[in-house]
């Protein structure tokens, strides 16, 4: 997945540095379709998971509190826009 490497960072395909935004998504992302697949083949009850995981996304946009993206931070991931806590555009 990581093709190149320069001063230390992580690049990958696309040539960007996986930051708290672009893992936040992939995280998502990834409970959503785990949770569509475990409803077809185990329980329909794992659709709870996938309202859980819109949910936690639309308050997040509000608030701008993401327990995930928290996580990331206290594990060194680098902050992008979204999640630094710094508003405007960039």
């Amino acid at each position: 997945m990581f093709l190149k490497q320069k001063e230390g960072k992580k690049m990958t395909s696309t040539g960007k540095e996986w930051n708290i935004d672009r893992a936040v998504l992939v995280i998502g992302g990834s409970v959503v379709l785990l949770s569509l697949g475990l409803s077809q083949i185990h329980s329909e009850y794992w659709l709870w998971l996938t309202a859980f995981a819109g949910a936690n996304m639309v308050q997040s946009a509000f608030t701008g509190f993401c327990p995930p993206a928290l996580l990331l931070r206290k594990l060194g991931v680098q902050s992008g826009c979204a999640f630094s806590g710094k508003e405007g555009n960039s």
